[in-house]
C-alpha cells in the first residue's frame, strides 16, 4: 500500500530528519516533493535564490542541478538520501509545460493561444508541447531531475490543454 504526502515545503536541512521520521511513524511511506519553485512559493529548507548563471534573473527554478532552468538549490538529492534510508519512496512533484522560470530559447517555445478579447491568435504562457523543441528541452531536464535519484515523477496537471490553446504551426502538423 502506497501511503503518500504531498510536500509543499520542507524544513530546513537540521530540521529535515526530524520531519521525516514524524511523517513515518504516521505511515507514510511515499513522498510527493515539490521539485521546482514558482513565483509566491515558500523556499524549501530555508533555501534562498542566487543567481548562477546570467539567464537566472527570476526568482523561479528547480531544486536539483541541471544547466536548463535556474537552480535554487540542490536540495533533493538530500531528501533522497534521507527518505530512502526510511525506506519511503520520494517522487518529485515537476511541472512541464507551464514552467515560470526563464531560459535560453524559450520565447520561441511559446504555444500560440486564441485571444478572446482581441479574437486574435496571439503567444500564450504555455510551452508548446507539439513542438519538437519543446519535448528535447523537457526530455533534457527530467534527465536532470532524474538524476537526483528520484524514484518518479508527479506530473502537475498542466498538460492539459484547454481549447483556446494549440494553435501553433506545430499543432497543425
Amino acid at each position: 500500500r502506497i501511503f503518500g504526502a504531498q510536500i509543499f515545503k520542507l524544513p530546513e536541512p537540521q530540521n529535515l530528519d526530524a520531519f521525516l521520521d514524524r511523517l513515518k511513524i504516521a505511515g507514510v511511506n511515499t513522498l510527493f516533493v515539490r521539485a521546482f519553485h514558482g513565483a509566491g512559493d515558500r523556499y524549501h529548507g530555508g533555501a534562498s535564490y542566487t543567481p548562477r548563471q546570467s539567464w537566472d534573473s527570476q526568482k523561479e527554478g528547480v531544486y536539483f542541478e541541471t544547466g536548463r532552468a535556474p537552480v535554487i538549490a540542490d536540495f533533493l538529492p538530500d531528501v533522497v538520501k534521507r527518505g530512502h534510508a526510511r525506506g519511503m519512496r520520494v517522487f518529485a512533484w515537476m511541472n512541464s509545460r507551464e514552467v515560470a522560470w526563464d531560459f535560453p530559447s524559450k520565447e520561441e517555445m511559446l504555444e500560440y493561444q486564441f485571444d478572446f478579447a482581441s479574437e486574435k491568435i496571439v503567444r500564450g504562457k504555455g510551452l508548446d508541447i507539439f513542438n519538437p523543441a519543446v519535448e528535447a528541452y523537457l526530455v533534457a531536464l527530467y534527465r536532470d531531475l532524474a538524476r537526483s535519484g528520484v524514484d518518479g515523477v508527479l506530473l502537475q496537471d498542466d498538460l492539459v490543454l484547454r481549447h483556446n490553446v494549440g494553435f501553433g504551426s506545430y499543432a497543425e502538423q
